[in-house]
């Protein structure tokens, strides 16, 4: 259907482009923060300190610099990020603690840096095993919520959560540690699926009555559009839909890099020298030759060189 797919009839799809977002996502962020007040925590502190993580393309970091202006920001991702204005961008895995303690040393240091909001709408690429794609996604909100690595610690944490079996495990672990735990819906995240943001306040507090169920809540108001609805191209209230481009484009897009791949470790160019040179026709790639059919097959980093083996 091209142009005329799901996506461009999605309403908040055509908004975030009008609004200048860089992504549908940041509409999350502001029905999460018109609802619960995520942005307006109360801090010791005389800046809000926010720490973004898996912050690309940039669509909350947009809309934190938007709401609270002043506030120090800091955008964390293993992707490059096209700048915005008041943000500090961090390149790095933020399961790593050398980026831990970047992220603190970006967000001025000290207790207030772990005081502040830690936002993270991050998600492993799914695969189509739900099990498996839960337990990743729930995974990565544990090492973004920081109770693995000091720094991290916010006072307010948001993070994006598959609901599933492997949920319940996850916030029974957030409400040792935080004060208070709960589940939110954006109006503007499909009901089809899975996901759900877990926001928890209070670090270090005392737990509240762990033996009541997590709420829930839903987020954005009954004005809110519908996700789950297909809007015509031609609304009643404007003229012929006009197709817009994306806001930013991204900086180092991965099918840049998807044909050349990356160059054989040393180990396996070592194994290919030495290899016969009596192997089958099939086992020749780019003038090399490659290991014995019955061989362990290369790193699965290397595609060209596991494609011939397979082959």
């Amino acid at each position: 259907m091209g142009r005329t797919s799901r996506d461009k009839r999605d309403i908040y799809y055509r908004l975030a482009k009008t609004s200048n977002y860089r992504a549908r996502a940041a509409f999350k962020l502001l029905q999460l923060d018109a609802t619960l007040g995520i942005l307006s925590t109360a801090t010791t502190h005389d800046r809000l300190r926010v720490a973004d993580l898996c912050a690309a393309p940039g669509g909350w970091s947009q809309v934190v610099a938007e709401r609270r202006p002043g506030a120090r920001v800091v955008a964390v991702d293993l992707k490059p990020m096209a700048p915005i204005a008041g943000v500090e961008m961090v390149l790095g895995d933020i399961t790593a603690a050398a980026t831990a303690r970047e992220v603190v040393d970006a967000l001025g240091g000290g207790a207030d840096a772990r005081r502040g909001v830690v936002l993270c709408d991050g998600a492993p690429d799914v695969i189509g095993l739900n099990d498996v794609d839960e337990h990743l996604q729930n995974e990565l909100a544990r090492a973004a919520s920081g109770r693995r690595e000091p720094p991290f610690l916010g006072g307010c944490f948001v993070s994006k959560v598959y609901r599933g079996r492997d949920a319940t495990a996850l916030l029974e672990s957030l409400r040792k540690h935080f004060r208070s735990v709960f589940v939110a819906k954006p109006r503007c995240s499909r009901s089809a699926s899975p996901e759900a943001f877990v926001v928890c306040r209070g670090f270090g507090e005392a737990p509240g009555d762990a033996e009541k169920p997590v709420p829930f809540v839903a987020c954005g108001g009954d004005d809110a559009f519908d996700a789950d609805a297909s809007f015509p191209l031609d609304l009643p209230t404007a003229a012929a839909y006009e197709f817009r481009g994306p806001v930013q484009m991204p900086i180092r897009p991965p099918h840049e890099d998807a044909g050349a791949g990356p160059p054989p470790p040393p180990a396996f160019a070592a194994a290919t020298a030495a290899a016969s040179t009596t192997a089958p026709e099939g086992f020749r790639y780019d003038g090399d030759v490659r290991p014995a059919r019955g061989d362990a097959p290369p790193p699965a980093t290397d595609a060209a060189s596991l494609r011939a083996w397979v082959s």
